[in-house]
């Protein structure tokens, strides 16, 4: 099972590639993970894992917008105010499993 943090990468190497930025598929990047000799690649995809990491990380804390659209939908708002930041750290706590 890919992890929430993978997917974001994955995203985010995606947007890379789409701007012309690499020409590696995100395939590509995962087999360079387990074969000596491609640092570059490595780097790559750990940078695509921090930066997804800080996007998931940024969205621990809620906005107004976020509040507003969860009270709308009926959310019983102290303890999705309580379970947010729980479902983000969970999602960061993933990773590896």
């Amino acid at each position: 099972m890919t992890s929430k943090v993978e997917e974001v990468a994955r995203a985010i190497f995606e947007t890379w590639a789409a701007d012309g930025e690499t020409e590696a598929s995100w395939d590509d990047l995962l087999k360079m993970q387990t074969k000596d000799g491609y640092q570059a690649g490595k780097n790559i995809y750990a940078l695509a894992l921090k930066e997804a990491r800080a996007a998931i990380k940024a969205m621990r804390d809620l906005n107004d917008a976020m509040l507003k659209e969860a009270e709308q939908c009926g959310v019983y708002m102290p303890d999705f105010k309580e379970a947010w930041p729980n479902v983000i750290d969970a999602a960061l706590g993933e990773e590896g499993r």
